[in-house]
């Protein structure tokens, strides 16, 4: 007999799916994953049965959800808030909200800046009505052009693009306070692992729910989401929408090869070798490595995350952020 925990504890999950065995082995019986009960077997009817099988979207997809569900349960809240973007991320993230919670506990912000197009807004309203949660709009151009001016001589590149992400952290983290609830952050894995994000703009709130689904992995959950995520929002190509028409393959490698490299460097502890020997171009190899060993402070300060993974960032992880790993 084997008995299994069901639930979060803050980015640990445990899964249930406790089962019964005969005493050659055979599977007598094996409760549902990811749900509390109370189950009753006849051992002296019971016959061999085939072991539950999940795959690894499906498991991950049970485990969110029941971190989100539990992660506020257990602290004492009951509403979210999310920043839509109409990107990928936010949506899958606020698709997995009201999943765990319902449409009722989940909220979404819109913050469009000057940069922002008409097909990042549609694309929000259009999820907002498909999943049926409540969208405010809340302008950031405004607030972007008060804080240029109040700095002699204004910021540009990249301080001024992560300017306008902690404007929006800085709002969201205000009407949380005032609605006594918790962002839910909505970055990946593959983001987090490269510090392609913005300390105290897009990384605020109390939970982090696909910090441990790389890219990747989250265009195939959005995938199985029945249609309640618009399509053309899995389609897009993925942009931060922090300057005009940028891409994320504009500043790193496409998807499919980051996460590959990721997944070995992360979950494999291959080295540079190992990443070039197994056909990975060497210049792509050490921008990927110079990225990942820079963002520790940054993964530092993250939320908790929803462990999903072996190898996920979060609780256990002790790397230090000074270090000469990069040299």
């Amino acid at each position: 007999f084997y008995a299994n925990l069901v639930g979060g504890q803050d980015g640990v999950i445990f899964d249930g799916g406790s089962f019964v065995t005969s005493p050659s082995g055979d599977l007598l019986y094996q409760a549902p994953y990811f749900v509390e009960g109370l189950f009753i077997m006849d051992t002296d009817r019971a016959e061999a049965i085939e072991p539950k099988q999940q795959d690894a979207i499906a498991a991950a997809r049970g485990a969110i959800v029941l971190g989100i569900r539990d992660y506020l349960r257990k602290n004492g809240f009951s509403q979210v808030i999310i920043g839509i973007s109409g990107g990928i991320d936010s949506a899958l993230v606020a698709a997995l909200a009201v999943e765990a919670l319902g449409s009722d506990a989940v909220s979404g912000v819109f913050l469009p800046s000057a940069i922002s197009s008409e097909e990042s807004r549609d694309d929000a309203y259009q999820l907002a009505k498909n999943l049926a949660i409540k969208l405010v709009d809340v302008p950031i151009a405004d607030l972007v052009a008060a804080s240029q001016a109040a700095i002699e001589g204004g910021v540009s590149g990249l301080a001024a693009e992560n300017l306008q992400a902690r404007i929006r952290g800085m709002l969201l983290m205000a009407l949380a306070n005032q609605k006594n609830a918790l962002i839910l952050t909505t970055g990946n894995k593959s983001e987090v692992a490269v510090g392609y994000n913005t300390l105290y703009g897009d990384t605020v709130g109390a939970l982090a729910p696909i910090a441990d689904l790389y890219k990747t992995q989250v265009w195939e959950m959005a995938r199985g989401m029945d249609s309640i995520i618009p399509q053309r929002i899995i389609d897009k190509p993925p942009t931060a929408e922090l300057r005009p028409d940028q891409k994320d393959e504009d500043d790193l490698p496409p998807y499919e090869i980051l996460d590959a490299i990721l997944k070995e460097l992360i979950e494999e502890n291959a080295s540079r070798d190992d990443l070039i020997a197994h056909g990975f171009p060497k210049l792509t190899v050490a921008d990927v490595l110079s990225r990942y060993y820079r963002s520790e402070y940054k993964r530092g300060q993250l939320p908790p995350v929803i462990k999903v993974s072996p190898k996920a960032f979060g609780i256990g992880r002790r790397v230090p952020i000074t270090h000469r790993y990069r040299s």
